[in-house]
């Protein structure tokens, strides 16, 4: 855009330092909307550690099953 008229480069500045503001102001909001949910993180991982519990358990059925049918026949 350089091509030796000066209106592009007189707004240059602004676009650059529009772009670094909306950068600044998303990442503001980045960390806002984290901070937010950190109680719903902590929720999140009870429930994934009860969710974890109850696998376990699926599993260990299911394994205890197979060697009562294994033992059967």
């Amino acid at each position: 855009m350089a091509n030796g008229n000066g209106k592009f480069n007189i707004l240059q500045p602004i676009f650059q330092y529009g772009f670094a503001g909306l950068c600044g102001v998303l990442l503001i909001i980045m960390c806002w909307q984290m901070n937010c949910r950190e109680r719903q993180y902590d929720k999140l991982l009870e429930m994934q550690s009860e969710t974890n519990q109850v696998i376990e358990r699926n599993t260990s059925a299911i394994q205890e099953l197979g060697r009562i049918v294994h033992d059967k026949l």
